[in-house]
């Protein structure tokens, strides 16, 4: 199990790096808006 997990992950190294720099992508575009919303809501009042 342990082996097959280890050869998996070295066969299909480009495929997690890629998964992981769209997510934090997609994380930084998610906080960027909720700060830019955060500020209107609360310049807003």
């Amino acid at each position: 199990m342990k082996n097959n997990a280890v050869g998996g992950l070295k066969c299909n190294e480009p495929k997690p790096i890629l998964f992981g720099f769209r997510l934090s992508a997609f994380g930084f575009r998610l906080s960027a808006f909720g700060l830019v919303s955060f500020f209107i809501f609360h310049f807003g009042k």
